[in-house]
């Protein structure tokens, strides 16, 4: 598979899968998570390109507190990004099928909120699925429903693939 690691987030670049990262990830971690999570939520061929949008870690707390504002609602700069990222393509009618990993789950939330915000119209072409997420379920789908963005893929229910073993969908 072919692997474009975006060191800023270029709303030009993107169309198709998305990856993007979790907490404590440095750039390679990242990209192993990539392939484990994307193989887990698509059929990718060797040859496909896939996208990873990295947010890189300063620190647990730093990750940690990145997380908890997006949570509340206070947009990180990430979280900017990744709205420009989301209302960009859905003006341009290309289609994203997002995996949103661990710290993810609260920054792409965020992002999906304010990007509906923003545009003023449902985002259509846009789907997430949320694979041990930082993110609150009730409160992620009803910001899903109200701006359109469909959820795929999961385990215990349509858009979720939590791991039993990981403490972030469960504490953070």
């Amino acid at each position: 598979m072919k692997i474009k690691i975006l060191k800023r987030v270029s709303p030009d670049a993107l169309e198709g899968a998305v990856f993007v990262n979790g907490i404590l990830n440095v750039r390679d971690r990242s990209v192993d998570l990539s392939g484990y999570h994307l193989s887990a939520g698509f059929n990718l061929a060797p040859g496909d390109t896939y996208y990873v949008v990295h947010n890189p870690t300063r620190s647990a707390f730093a990750d940690l507190w990145e997380s908890a504002r997006d949570k509340m609602g206070w947009t990180t700069p990430a979280a900017r990004e990744i709205s420009n990222l989301l209302t960009r393509a859905v003006s341009d009618r290309r289609e994203l099928k997002i995996i949103a990993h661990s710290q993810a789950g609260a920054m792409v939330t965020e992002a999906i909120r304010i990007a509906y915000r923003d545009y003023g119209r449902p985002l259509k072409g846009i789907e997430v699925s949320y694979h041990s997420g930082a993110n609150n379920r009730m409160v992620t789908n009803q910001i899903l429903e109200r701006a359109g963005v469909e959820r795929f893929g999961g385990l215990q229910s349509p858009g979720y693939r939590d791991s039993p073993n990981d403490l972030v969908p469960q504490v953070v």
